[in-house]
């Protein structure tokens, strides 16, 4: 599933720095226009876990040696005037917001019809040592996983795959309400088991590794390619 090329780019910017440590309450939320022309940079401590929430776009995740969390966004318009797709840019937010835990990142301000007049492009590194969790509404989703803890993935619409070095993994448990799943690489090839000839699950448990990688696709195809 690809999404149409739109007219103008932005990016998006919020300054590093800004976060303390609190195991109870959020140390820090903020919330900043679409707007800019750096990366979002935002500090992530060990011990703290990573959440990623998409609502439609194309969208691809990778794991980094690094201490925070680097977005760059391009956002297109799509048959919209510029006085629009200005009035578009402006509601548009991502938020950023951490606690002891967990460090998450979202995009809001735009229901989702709003949205599909937008292509959203991203490009996220998360820290390769932060047990990742990630939420997407409609897309295309690719991650490279480092395999050093658990990732869950949840999506509805759209097309998903999870490439994770096969040494790290334990187990994959994936599902698909209307579509399939799969999982290859490196001897491994387990197809998904039908459910009521729309769905189809897939698991492989057989991994010497610790990482438990869990995903789940409303409509759409979910692989896992064990590297």
């Amino acid at each position: 599933m690809r999404l149409p090329v739109f007219a103008a780019l932005l990016c998006l910017m919020l300054p590093a720095g800004l976060y303390a440590s609190d195991s109870t309450q959020p140390t820090f939320r903020d919330a900043i226009t679409v707007t800019g022309e750096a990366p979002l940079l935002v500090p992530v401590d060990f011990g703290q876990a990573v959440l990623v929430n998409f609502s439609i776009g194309e969208l691809k995740i990778s794991a980094a040696d690094a201490v925070e969390v680097r977005t760059e966004l391009t956002i297109r318009c799509r048959k919209l005037s510029p006085e629009r797709c200005d009035s578009y840019r402006q509601r548009l937010q991502l938020v950023a917001e951490t606690t002891g835990d967990q460090v998450s990142v979202r995009l809001e301000g735009l229901s989702v019809r709003k949205m599909r007049k937008l292509e959203v492009d991203g490009r996220i590194e998360v820290p390769s040592w932060a047990p990742l969790e990630v939420r997407m509404g409609i897309g295309d989703l690719d991650i490279e996983a480092s395999g050093d803890h658990d990732l869950q993935v949840s999506m509805r619409i759209g097309e998903l795959t999870i490439h994770v070095p096969r040494e790290q993994v334990s187990s994959v448990e994936l599902g698909a309400g209307i579509g399939d799943a799969w999982v290859r690489g490196k001897g491994v090839r387990v197809d998904g088991e039908r459910r009521k000839l729309l769905g189809a699950r897939a698991r492989w448990d057989s991994g010497d590794g610790e990482a438990r990688i869990a995903a789940h696709l409303g409509i759409g195809d979910v692989g896992v390619v064990l590297e």
